[in-house]
């Protein structure tokens, strides 16, 4: 018989992590067991697949992973190879598990405005903004060269203050704007990693593309595929450490559905052209 007041079965949730992050976790257990010596390539996406009984999706968003928090180096073309994890993603590892409640809760925040400000963007944004956001990321991509953290952090902060500004909406920048300085630590700790400076520069420039296209969906759908890998590495980094809490991860791709990933926006529009 039920036994809560409400008349229901006392059971907990038994909801299971996204695919990628149970990739990452399986993948991590093999290499701490030592199966996979340091400087050893993984199996091919293809095998990893088959053997986990999982999309290819799951197992590069999987190494994506282990690759922010330093356990793997990919190399396209070549796979994923196993490496030792430098002081910087260790750091970086540390600082996930210790602070990801208050990390995972700016965040959620940070990617619900700057959805609708990357789509309001592409809807209001006239060449001035635009020419402006290319600057950013010009600059943006001149501090990964040079190897400026420093500038780094702040042309990454100018870049995403701007296309908030260009949505034209004033709450929306004020709220966006109160969340900056919860990002100052987060930024440095991300844009501290070898690999993440040039991921960044890339998924701006395709921010940026979308809004000078006027694509409000492309906008939107580039800026959360960006937010969320940083998400999502938190969460996975963090999950490594028995100091991170019991928070559960949760899959946010579903709840901004209305959003679809760069990449089937991308094939839609090739559709559309193709159709015309």
């Amino acid at each position: 018989m039920p036994t809560g007041s409400d008349g229901r079965w006392p059971l907990e949730n038994v909801s299971r992590p996204p695919l990628p992050e149970l990739v990452a976790e399986r993948l991590l257990r093999l290499i701490e067991s030592g199966s996979v010596p340091v400087g050893e390539r993984l199996p091919s996406e293809a095998e990893l697949g088959r053997q986990l009984g999982v999309g290819r999706t799951s197992i590069r968003e999987g190494l994506q992973r282990l690759q922010t928090m330093g356990f793997v180096r990919v190399q396209r073309g070549r796979g994923a190879y196993v490496c030792e994890p430098s002081e910087a993603h260790r750091d970086f590892v540390r600082y996930s598990a210790d602070q990801r409640g208050a990390v995972a809760d700016v965040l959620q925040v940070r990617i619900s405005l700057e959805v609708l400000g990357a789509g309001l963007a592409a809807l209001r944004a006239n060449e001035k903004p635009v020419a402006e956001l290319q600057r950013h990321l010009d600059a943006h991509r001149d501090a990964h060269t040079s190897g400026d953290v420093e500038a780094l952090i702040a042309t990454d902060e100018a870049f995403h203050q701007c296309v908030m500004a260009a949505a034209g909406n004033p709450v929306l920048l004020s709220l966006y704007q109160g969340l900056v300085p919860a990002l100052r630590e987060f930024r440095v700790r991300t844009l501290s990693l070898p690999d993440v400076p040039n991921r960044s520069a890339g998924s701006h420039t395709a921010i940026l593309e979308a809004i000078s296209a006027r694509d409000s969906h492309a906008a939107s759908a580039a800026t959360l595929d960006h937010l969320l890998v940083l998400y999502n590495e938190v969460e996975a980094a963090a999950s490594t450490q028995p100091s991170a809490g019991d928070k559960q991860s949760l899959d946010l791709r579903s709840i901004f559905s209305s959003a679809p990933s760069a990449n089937r926006t991308k094939t839609r529009r090739r559709g559309a052209r193709s159709e015309a």
